[in-house]
């Protein structure tokens, strides 16, 4: 008979952990999937598109003036080929020290190459004019023309 009552009880333990299960599943289940439909909303906006920028003018820009705190030491002109928020000049009408290219970061600018990189400005928002200077006091104003 003991054996009898110990096999009920455990038939009766085992019914209602049985019974109790189902009813704990699908709740557990549709929380979770509430819970899981928010998550991460909102997460990595702007990430992978690159840094943000004022978008620069892309072909021929002016720079110098020759005033005495003029950077290039004279009115010059080159080209700038713009990729996301990099500038790259080149095709200058005379062969001197001039900067390689510059990075933007919203509107700040930094210029690159040597002799250049203590050198920053800022970018007008419609992305056709730096002003500027380097760290020895000279200043230099940019401004894309045509185009």
């Amino acid at each position: 008979m003991r054996a009898l009552a110990s096999s009920s009880l455990l038939f009766a333990l085992t019914a209602s952990v049985v019974v109790a299960l189902p009813a704990c599943a699908p709740a557990s289940s549709e929380g979770e999937g509430e819970g899981d439909e928010g998550e991460g909303e909102g997460e990595g906006e702007g990430e992978g598109d690159g840094e943000q920028c004022v978008a620069a003018a892309s072909g021929v820009w002016h720079v110098g003036s020759g005033a005495g705190t003029d950077c290039m030491g004279m009115a010059m002109s080159g080209t700038a080929t713009v990729d996301g928020c990099a500038l790259t000049f080149g095709a200058w009408n005379m062969a001197m020290s001039v900067p390689a290219g510059a990075t933007v970061a919203g509107s700040d600018v930094t210029f690159t190459g040597t002799g250049w990189t203590d050198c920053t400005g800022t970018l007008s928002a419609d992305g056709r004019t730096i002003t500027g200077g380097c760290s020895d006091g000279c200043t230099m104003t940019w401004t894309a023309v045509g185009g």
